[in-house]
């Protein structure tokens, strides 16, 4: 018999692959410092991550960033992203310092702000128009 299991990081809970495959196999398709947990066939690394907060490691879903921004002239502000944000514009990245972070762009337009890299967050993309 199959079942679906989530292949995670046992320090952090960041599923890094779905395994479908024969009960009692998946122990060998973990690799050091990662464990796994049998779960439904609807859970991707995408969605889901694993909570290894407790003594008891399950799967949970991602939660939504709902991320506050403000317009000052040709800059986005962002109050206080967490420090593993990443954020991303075009092909230009940088990571969050946790304090208020800024995107600035030297033309008007609509952009898109890619926001990703949290465990516990599903990744989020916010489109200004800036004038």
């Amino acid at each position: 018999m199959t079942a679906t299991y989530v292949i995670y990081k046992t320090d952090t809970g960041e599923i890094t692959s779905v395994y479908h495959g024969p009960e009692g196999t998946a122990d060998i398709q973990c690799e050091a410092g990662e464990s796994f947990l049998e779960a439904s066939e609807a859970v991707c690394d995408r969605t889901f991550f694993v909570d290894v907060s407790s003594g008891a490691p399950h799967v949970v879903p991602k939660m939504p960033r709902n991320t506050a921004f403000s317009l000052s002239g040709m800059t986005v502000l962002f109050p206080a992203l967490p420090k593993s944000t990443i954020i991303k514009v075009g092909e230009s990245e940088v990571t969050a310092d946790g304090v208020d972070d800024a995107v600035e762009f030297e033309v008007p337009g609509t952009h898109s702000i890619e926001l990703s890299g949290s465990i516990k967050h599903l990744d989020e993309t916010i489109e200004v128009y800036i004038d």
